[in-house]
């Protein structure tokens, strides 16, 4: 693990990038979350030497996915709305009212635009308009010539080739080199076989090569994996992190499914989500993403190990009645083990990692998760 992260940090000083690009998939990864997690972290960019740009083509493919998110969560909150006289005895008037509270009757597109617009100021990215730079030239050379983003069995990639070539325009003008943050392949091909753009997985790589220079806070991070690892109970941070973890797992947001064999189903509740173990991911070290005003934030993915208990209620045929019925509460049990992101902000002194160190923050990047309790079906074991 050590030498890893050695290698890690002996790449971080042969960089040298002040300007950085995002994909879409990266939005995506972290949910369109602009103002907390590992998107806001890009703030602290404003008004720096670090220049943030952005595609227009990726800001139009957020905004499109913005759009269909807004569109499920507002299927999601009137279905819930309908459901609500059969189940809660509310009436028609109340339901009424807080529907238009949930669901204004603004214009979707405003919402959207706004929220996009408000994340660029914060951060002060630059959109990269494509048509500034002709790139169709160069896309067209690549799309014939099967050179990435294109390829034999992907020929339908022109908004990422329009992006990218644009982006490498933009590069070459300024003399400048781009590290772009993308898992898309597409894009790591293509960098591959550029002068001006070089691309990373990982957002959070980013935010440590900034802060590479900072030799405690680093080395703090390679002990902190290392406590991790090697189990050590008698650390307090360790114990402080976990228990702190914890009991916001309890608060997670579970998305139950399961096979009921054609028959309809009803979540009950959930008993108890009875955790095991929390570890640290293998192969995920500690990450620092930023060290301000003595409160150090670091990235920790963790592996949790866990059973969760629920019940579930299953519409059945009664042959006798011609009818169905509500057959439950059926109690199911269910090992969910599961890769928790974070982000932790802890205070103290970071040169003794067994002196009193605070948490201060924990957020858990992504707070929903689907269980599978397998079959439902009473009688069908």
């Amino acid at each position: 693990m050590g030498s890893a992260i050695s290698l890690v940090l002996q790449n971080y000083q042969t960089m040298n990038y002040d300007t950085i690009t995002i994909d879409t998939c990266i939005f995506r990864q972290y949910n369109y979350q602009f103002q907390s997690g590992m998107l806001a972290k890009l703030n602290q960019f404003k008004d720096t030497q670090i220049k943030i740009l952005i595609s227009e083509i990726v800001v139009h493919e957020i905004s499109e996915h913005l759009k269909q998110k807004i569109h499920e969560t507002k299927q999601k909150i009137d279905k819930a709305l309908k459901d609500c006289p059969n189940y809660l005895m509310i009436s028609e008037e109340i339901i009424s009212q807080v529907k238009e509270t949930l669901i204004p009757k603004s214009n979707d597109e405003d919402l959207i635009n706004q929220k996009i617009l408000i994340f660029l100021d914060k951060t002060g990215s630059q959109i990269i308009y494509v048509n500034d730079y002709n790139p169709l030239d160069k896309v067209l050379t690549n799309y014939f010539e099967k050179k990435p983003p294109f390829s034999q069995k992907n020929k339908a990639e022109f908004p990422d080739a329009l992006a990218l070539v644009s982006l490498e325009k933009w590069a070459e003008k300024h003399n400048k080199k781009i590290l772009a943050i993308s898992t898309d392949q597409d894009w790591i091909d293509y960098a591959s076989n550029s002068d001006y753009i070089d691309c990373n997985d990982n957002l959070a790589d980013f935010y440590e090569y900034q802060e590479h220079k900072n030799k405690i806070a680093i080395e703090f991070c390679k002990q902190l994996t290392q406590v991790f690892l090697e189990g050590d109970i008698e650390n307090t941070l360790k114990e402080s992190i976990k228990n702190n973890i914890i009991n916001q797992i309890l608060n997670l947001d579970i998305c139950p499914r399961g096979d009921s064999y054609g028959h309809d189903y009803e979540i009950g509740s959930f008993e108890e989500l009875d955790i095991k173990s929390i570890e640290i991911a293998p192969g995920k070290p500690v990450k620092l993403l930023q060290l301000q005003d003595e409160i150090l934030s670091l990235q920790i993915i963790f592996i949790v190990d866990s059973r969760l208990y629920g019940q579930f209620y299953v519409e059945m045929w009664d042959s006798i009645d011609n009818g169905f019925f509500r057959s439950g509460p059926h109690e199911e049990e269910v090992d969910f083990n599961f890769e928790l992101e974070t982000i932790i902000e802890l205070e103290g002194n970071f040169e003794d990692i067994k002196s009193d160190i605070d948490v201060v923050y924990i957020e858990i990047i992504s707070n929903s998760h689907e269980v599978d309790f397998g079959c439902l079906y009473p009688y069908i074991r």
